[in-house]
């Protein structure tokens, strides 16, 4: 953890300069020092934010002028300062900056409140339905409580495509496709989420409904569809465990990617599909055969699209398996995983796959022999997400890996990373390696699948996979799927569509006619000083847990010490809470979220009602969420300007799930 220490100490360095910084400003101009945004709550440490809507301007004072300025683009973010009511009207004194000063007043009939900073966009089209938006909340409880969903969503969608629908609760509806490409172009890629409310649909699912703000006033009238400027590029990657055992396989996959090559050629796109295949094994230093297993991770191929298929295949036909053992059965598939994650170059590419090939499970992120200490299978999932990298793990299950009662864990490893990419369809697939054709008949359905794709020369088209096939059964129909919304982003950027006419609806992060899956994925803007804070906060936490584990029922007792020593602020410091989120030392901002996380919910008697090997986990999932948040803070494509011209007030959209 060292790099993050370094990474919190040089930011805390920063603070003190902006503290010596304010003490100065302050002895020169007190009025100018003095202005700081208005917060939501006493003692919170969310700023209020507006953000502005059709027919905003900032003028110099509040009230009528004879010429008011220009509009202000709509969406801009301000921060409140003040407020005060003119002619029965609300006007709020905004700046664009958190230090200030004050830059004007706007009318508040011309903003929406945005203080959670909360985003959506929608979640992989592959397997789900059509977003709707409503413009009550309870139009759209009603449908989620709706008996027969399907045939219910089934009449919205129509009535929403008429152009003039006769429900008026229906405000909106997500972009149809036709042939892989939107029928119209005002499809906004991040929208403010402005309310939240948690329910749950007619079979018990639970659901966030989200106050939306965005799109168009009515439903489009479909269009004629228009073309992308151009067809898609992949990236695909195998990453091979090749230890033991794994020579048939590997061969099966150098004989699949010559297969593809033949076909593109055929084609005459083979420019268009790009491989790369990195092989993992194990960390030996300790161990006197060493030198023989001669390397824990190798880049075997660049993702380099100037090779050609003769290079790249001269290059993956030197992959063997070890000749010997390694210390344990599980083998660091984190190390082979986030060496292609990070060190190869993928940001050429419009479509980037992943497949993922064991016969054994991953050595976890605090395992002592790990090549990369501290970096976890969650850590890889994040990563995989910030570079929209879909992972598709194949996992081969062999009988020493159940004699080894490996099976059913390297399961649990390996079925979260298949949610990349598409979360409603999981790529993990489990095959008998065993038998001599099912591995084989799971890849060569991949190549296929990849070829006819790229090599058709037309937009790619969504397929639909059968429930029953999509839990992996089906990788070549995902693999379609995934390229369908690679393809749904290139076309997004591509276009570089301007925000809308206003309006705000509700939604449900759910797909209202099969619950269970995902539609609308939520993230929280944080700046990069909110972002260094709630790591500065969970580290102490993280720190304390270790230091109790001896004695775990003195935890709660360290954290009240902690909560005095550290809260300045009376209002905050609470010497009795019931939860760690009711403690205060954690950001006040997550209460406000609509998450609630083990850590945050965790009360005394359930920490000291936990066994040890829990309590280790609970407190290393929170190492690697301090990890995931160093990566984050470190990736400097991650952050966006928001107009307040300050690096510590630029933002990042962190998913609700990588919180603590």
């Amino acid at each position: 953890m060292k790099s993050l220490r370094l990474w919190i100490l040089r930011t805390a360095r920063s603070g003190m300069l902006a503290l010596a910084a304010v003490i100065a400003c302050a002895a020169i101009a007190p009025d100018a020092c003095a202005a700081e945004p208005m917060r939501v709550s006493p003692g919170s440490d969310f700023f209020r934010r507006a953000l502005t809507l059709p027919g905003a301007t900032l003028q110099s004072a509040p009230g009528p002028v004879e010429q008011p300025g220009a509009a202000l683009p709509v969406f801009s973010i301000f921060y409140v300062f003040g407020s005060r009511s003119e002619d029965g009207k609300e006007w709020l004194e905004v700046g664009r900056q958190v230090s200030g000063p004050p830059e004007g007043w706007i009318e508040g009939q011309r903003t929406q409140d945005w203080s959670t900073m909360l985003v959506m966009q929608y979640a992989p089209a592959g397997q789900r339905r059509r977003v709707l938006f409503f413009e009550e909340q309870t139009d759209l409880n009603d449908v989620l409580q709706g008996v027969d969903p399907v045939a219910l969503v089934d009449r919205l969608e129509r009535d929403a495509d008429s152009g003039s629908p006769t429900n008026p609760s229906i405000v909106a509806i997500e972009p149809p496709t036709k042939s892989g490409v939107p029928v119209f172009e005002n499809r906004p890629y991040l929208m403010p989420v402005s309310g939240h409310r948690q329910t749950r649909s007619d079979d018990g699912t639970a659901v966030t409904m989200l106050r939306i703000a965005s799109l168009n006033s009515t439903p489009p009238k479909p269009s004629p569809a228009p073309e992308p400027t151009r067809l898609i590029n992949a990236a695909v990657v195998f990453v091979i465990d090749t230890t033991i055992s794994m020579q048939p396989f590997i061969e099966q996959v150098q004989a699949m990617v010559a297969r593809v090559y033949d076909d593109l050629e055929r084609d005459g796109v083979v420019d268009r599909v790009t491989f790369g295949l990195v092989g993992f094994r194990n960390n030996m230093d300790s161990e006197p055969q060493r030198s023989k297993l001669e390397y824990v991770t190798k880049i075997y191929q660049d993702l380099n699209p100037n090779d050609g298929p003769d290079q790249v295949l001269a290059s993956i036909k030197t992959v063997k398996e070890a000749s010997v053992s390694t210390h344990s059965f599980d083998e660091d598939a984190v190390a082979g995983l986030y060496t292609a994650i990070e060190r190869l170059n993928w940001d050429p590419f419009d479509a980037r796959l992943l497949v993922f090939i064991s016969d054994a499970g991953a050595l976890g992120g605090n395992d002592p022999r790990g090549h990369f200490p501290g970096v976890d299978l969650l850590n890889i999932r994040e990563a995989a997400e910030r570079r929209d990298i879909a992972i598709f793990p194949i996992h081969l299950r062999s009988e020493l890996g159940i004699k080894a009662n490996d099976v059913e864990k390297a399961r649990a490893q390996y079925d979260p990373l298949g949610r990349t990419g598409d979360v409603n369809a999981s790529k993990y697939c489990q095959v008998d390696a065993s038998s001599p054709t099912d591995f084989q008949q799971k890849v060569g359905d991949l190549g296929r699948q990849l070829a006819t794709a790229i090599g058709s020369k037309a937009p790619i088209a969504k397929v639909e996979v059968p429930e029953s096939a999509a839990t992996g059964r089906d990788l070549g129909r995902l693999l379609v799927n995934e390229l369908f919304n690679a393809q749904m982003r290139y076309i997004g950027k591509a276009k570089e569509t301007q925000a809308p006419a206003f309006f705000e609806a509700w939604a449900s992060d759910k797909d209202l006619a099969k619950p269970t899956m995902q539609a609308l994925q939520v993230s929280v803007f944080l700046t990069r000083n909110q972002l260094n804070e709630m790591a500065l906060a969970l580290k102490r936490i993280v720190d304390h847990a270790k230091s109790a584990t001896i004695e775990q029922s003195s935890f709660f007792s360290l954290l009240r010490s902690l909560a005095a020593a550290t809260i300045q602020d009376p209002d905050r410091y609470r010497a009795k809470f019931e939860t760690i989120a009711d403690s205060n030392l954690l950001p006040s901002y997550l209460t406000l979220l609509p998450y609630r996380s083990d850590i945050l919910q965790m009360s005394e008697d359930r920490w000291k009602s936990m066994g040890k090997t829990e309590v280790e986990q609970v407190i290393d999932r929170l190492a690697f969420k301090l990890r995931a948040y160093q990566d984050i803070y470190q990736d400097t494509g991650n952050w966006r300007d928001l107009g307040a011209n300050d690096p510590g007030q630029a933002v990042s959209a962190v998913p609700l799930a990588y919180l603590p």
